[in-house]
C-alpha cells in the first residue's frame, strides 16, 4: 500500500472504534420511531470523521459513502422536526456500516478495499432527494472547521491574492492548528495534515519539529501545531486543503510578507525547526493517562511472564538445593515470588477488558434475524461490566453468535403462536455474565418453545448417536445431543440452520479455551445454555499430584478438600461403581491410574489420597498416590502430533514445565470423566 503503515494502523483502529460506536447508537435508535437530536449529532460526527480520514487515506469509495450519509444526517440535523422514514434510514445506515466494516476487514488482511457501494449510494441519494423535495446537488464540499481571520489579515490575504506580482511567485504563510479536545493521537493527526499538503509547498517547517516523537502529542495539545509554509499554491486552495483534515477545532491561517526570524528562514527545504515564535500559550496540560498498545505486544509480554514463572520455579526448586537449609536464599526466593506474583497480576489486569462490547454486538444479530425470519425478540443484557482476558473475549464472539442464532431460529416462536400460548408477542433472550472464582459463567436463555426431549432422542437413535434404551437416557444426555457434530432437528436447510453445523462448533471452541458447555431446557418454557470460561488462558494455581511415576496438575479452584480415607469408607453399588459418603453426601470415586492407564502401586484406598473435586456437572473424588504441593502453572498447549492421535487427551487441558525441568500434564477436570 502507498500509505504509511503507522497511519494505516491508526486509520483501522480509529474507524473500527467509530463503527462500534455507530452500531450502538443505531441499535438504541432503532427501538424508537425517531432519532433524537443527540443521536443525530453523534451519527453525523462519526460519519464526518470516517469521511475525512478515508479521504486522507485516499479510500475514495468509503469516503464517498460516508459523505453521502453525512449529507443525509446533516439535513436531518438541520430539520430535526421534519417527517422521514425512520426505519428505512436505520436500515440504510446499518447497510453502510456493514460495507465500511467489510472494507476495513479487507485492509486488515493486507489488501486494498474494492467494494462497490453504488446501489447503496443510489438508495441514500434517493432518500436525501425525497427529504429535500428536490434534486440533490452533485457537489460534496467538505465542511470547513472554525477558521479564525481578523479583518486586517483578511485584507492582507485579499491583497496577496489580487497582486499579480505576488501570484507569480512563492508566498509565505503561517498556519496554527488546534485539534478537538480529547481527540487523542494529535501527533499522528498533525502528520496527516502534512501528508495532505505535501505536494503544495516548496518549503515547510513545523513546531514541534518532529511530530512523531514520543511527547509530540502533548506539545501539540498544549501549544497547537504550527506550520511555516512557502508555497506558490493559491492561498484559498492551501487553506481549504488544510481545513479539510479531520478533527480540527480551530485553524488560524495568515499570510506573511517575509519569513525573517522564523524557523523557515533558517532551515533548508522540507526541514523542520525546533523552535518558533509562540503566542500566549495555555497552561501545560497533564500527560494522557491512556495509550493504545498492540495486542501482540501484550501477548509477548504475557509469554515472558510465563517464562519468568517457570524459571523462578526452576531456580527455587532446583534438585541441587533440595534438603539444604539456606536462610538467605529462602528469603530472596520469597521476595522473588512476591514480585513475580505482582508482575503476573499487573500483566493480567492490563489484558482484562469488559465483555460489554461483545454482548452488544449480539443485539445486531437479534435485530437482523427478526427482520429476516419474521419474528419479534429483545436481547436482555446482564453483567456487561464483567471483565475477561482480551484473547478469551475474542474467542467467545463466534460461539455466542451461534447460540443466539440457535435461540432465534429454533427457540423463539412466531409472534402469533406466542400470543396463542399466552406469551408476549416479542420473545426475550437473556445473556448474563458473572464471575465465579477463577471462571466466568455466561448463560444464554430464551423463553421460547424449549427442546423436545423425545424428538432429540429419536433423531439421535436415527443417526446412531444413542446406543442404550430411550428410558435410560437422562435429560442432560438428551439435551447434549444438540452439541454433537452433524446434529440438526431442522428438516429444511435455511440461511441460519439445518446443516448440522453450529452448536458442535460452539462446543469445540469453548473446550479449546479450557471451558465447558451445558444445556438445559423445559418444554414450552425455553432453553438455557451455560458456558463456564476461564478468566485467562495463561497461568493458573495448581496442585501437583503423583500417580505412579507421573506427576499431574489439578487446578486449585476445582479442589474442595483432600483426605486419607479409612478402610471400608469406599463401597460399591449394584452397578459396580465405587462411592464414598462424606457428610451425608454420596460421591463417585475415580481411580486416576485406571482412567489414564498408568501403573500404580496404590491399589487400596487407605494407601492413597482422595481429592474431592468440583466440576461443572458434578462433584467426585479422585484417587491419587500423593500430594506434592502447590505449583504456579503456565499452561502450554499439547503438541499437535500428540493431540491428534491420542483419544485419552480429552481429559487433559494442556501441559506445563515443572521446577526440575520435567513436563507435567494438567488435568481437565470438567472433561476427565469423558477422557
Amino acid at each position: 500500500m502507498s500509505q504509511d503503515n503507522s497511519l494505516l494502523e491508526v486509520y483501522i483502529y480509529e474507524n473500527t472504534q467509530l463503527l462500534e460506536q455507530l452500531d450502538g447508537i443505531l441499535l438504541t435508535a432503532d427501538k424508537s420511531d425517531r432519532f433524537t437530536a443527540d443521536q443525530v449529532a453523534s451519527i453525523f460526527r462519526i460519519l464526518h470523521t470516517i469521511k475525512g480520514s478515508s479521504a486522507m487515506m485516499e479510500f475514495d469509495r468509503m469516503a464517498k459513502l460516508s459523505h453521502a450519509m453525512e449529507d443525509l444526517f446533516g439535513y436531518i440535523r438541520d430539520n430535526i422536526d421534519s417527517a422521514y422514514n425512520h426505519r428505512e434510514i436505520c436500515d440504510m445506515v446499518f447497510a453502510a456500516e456493514d460495507f465500511l466494516t467489510s472494507e476495513i476487514e479487507t485492509l486488515q488482511d493486507g489488501q486494498m478495499p474494492t467494494g462497490e457501494p453504488g446501489a447503496l449510494l443510489d438508495r441514500i441519494n434517493a432518500c436525501y432527494n425525497a427529504l429535500k423535495g428536490g434534486a440533490m446537488s452533485n457537489s460534496h464540499e467538505t465542511p470547513t472547521p472554525n477558521i479564525a481571520f481578523n479583518d486586517e489579515l483578511q485584507a492582507a490575504l485579499n491583497m496577496l491574492d489580487g497582486n499579480p506580482a505576488i501570484k507569480s511567485g512563492s508566498r509565505h504563510y503561517k498556519a496554527v492548528i488546534h485539534f478537538e479536545k480529547d481527540c487523542k493521537m494529535e501527533n499522528i493527526r498533525a502528520f496527516g495534515v502534512l501528508k495532505s499538503i505535501e505536494n503544495l509547498y516548496t518549503r515547510i517547517t513545523t513546531v514541534p519539529e518532529d511530530v512523531l516523537k514520543d511527547d509530540g502529542a502533548d506539545e501539540i495539545v498544549a501549544n497547537g501545531f504550527t506550520m511555516f509554509i512557502e508555497s506558490d499554491t493559491p492561498s484559498e486552495t492551501l487553506k481549504e486543503k488544510i481545513a479539510g483534515n479531520i478533527l480540527i477545532e480551530q485553524l488560524t491561517f495568515e499570510p506573511m510578507e517575509e519569513l525573517t526570524n522564523t524557523p523557515l528562514d533558517r532551515r533548508a527545504s522540507k526541514e523542520t525547526a525546533p523552535n518558533a515564535p509562540k503566542e500566549a500559550a495555555p497552561a501545560p496540560q497533564q500527560k494522557h493517562n491512556y495509550m493504545s498498545v498492540r495486542l501482540d505486544k501484550l501477548d509477548k509480554l504475557l509469554d515472558l511472564v510465563g517464562e519468568i514463572v517457570i524459571t523462578e520455579s526452576t531456580v527455587t526448586k532446583n534438585p541441587d538445593i533440595v534438603g539444604l537449609h539456606l536462610e538467605n536464599f529462602s528469603k530472596a526466593a520469597r521476595q522473588l515470588r512476591k514480585l513475580t506474583d505482582e508482575l503476573q497480576d499487573t500483566v493480567m489486569s492490563i489484558r482484562m477488558i469488559p465483555i460489554s462490547a461483545t454482548f452488544h454486538k449480539l443485539e445486531r444479530i437479534v435485530r437482523d434475524m427478526c427482520k429476516k425470519i419474521d419474528k419479534e425478540a429483545n436481547l436482555v443484557i446482564i453483567g456487561e461490566d464483567t471483565e475477561m482476558d482480551k484473547n478469551v473475549i475474542d474467542n467467545l464472539s463466534d460461539p455466542l453468535m451461534h447460540i443466539i442464532r440457535n435461540s432465534m431460529d429454533h427457540g423463539i416462536e412466531h409472534p402469533d403462536i406466542r400470543e396463542q400460548s399466552g406469551k408476549n408477542r416479542a420473545g426475550a433472550i437473556t445473556i448474563e455474565a458473572r464471575n465465579t472464582g477463577g471462571d466466568v459463567l455466561i448463560t444464554v436463555s430464551d423463553d421460547g418453545k424449549g427442546l423436545d426431549r423425545e424428538q432429540l432422542i429419536a433423531k439421535g437413535i436415527e443417526r446412531g448417536l444413542i446406543k442404550k434404551p430411550p428410558p435410560e437416557i437422562t435429560d442432560k444426555e438428551a439435551y447434549a445431543l444438540i452439541c454433537t457434530p452433524g446434529f440438526s432437528t431442522n428438516e429444511q436447510v435455511t440461511e441460519f440452520s439445518g446443516r448440522g453445523v453450529g452448536m458442535d462448533v460452539v462446543t469445540k471452541n469453548i473446550q479449546k479455551m479450557g471451558g465447558s458447555i451445558s444445556v438445559d431446557s423445559t418444554m414450552g418454557e425455553g432453553m438455557k445454555v451455560t458456558l463456564r470460561i476461564p478468566l485467562t488462558l495463561a497461568i493458573i494455581d495448581g496442585m501437583q499430584v503423583r500417580v505412579g511415576d507421573c506427576v499431574f496438575i489439578v487446578p486449585l479452584l476445582n479442589i474442595r478438600e483432600s483426605f486419607k480415607p479409612a478402610h471400608g469408607d469406599v463401597f460399591t453399588d449394584p452397578d459396580g461403581n465405587e462411592l464414598i459418603l462424606i457428610r451425608e453426601n454420596c460421591y463417585s470415586v475415580l481411580r486416576l491410574y485406571k482412567l489414564l492407564g498408568i501403573e500404580s502401586a496404590v491399589a487400596n484406598f487407605e494407601d492413597g489420597i482422595l481429592v474431592l473435586i468440583d466440576s461443572d456437572s458434578e462433584s467426585y473424588c479422585l484417587l491419587v498416590d500423593q500430594l506434592l504441593g502447590e505449583q504456579q502453572t503456565v499452561i502450554k498447549p499439547m503438541p499437535l502430533y500428540i493431540s491428534r492421535s491420542a483419544d485419552w487427551l480429552q481429559g487433559i487441558a494442556g501441559c506445563t514445565i515443572l521446577g526440575n525441568g520435567d513436563i507435567s500434564l494438567i488435568l481437565d477436570i470438567n472433561n476427565l470423566l469423558r477422557g
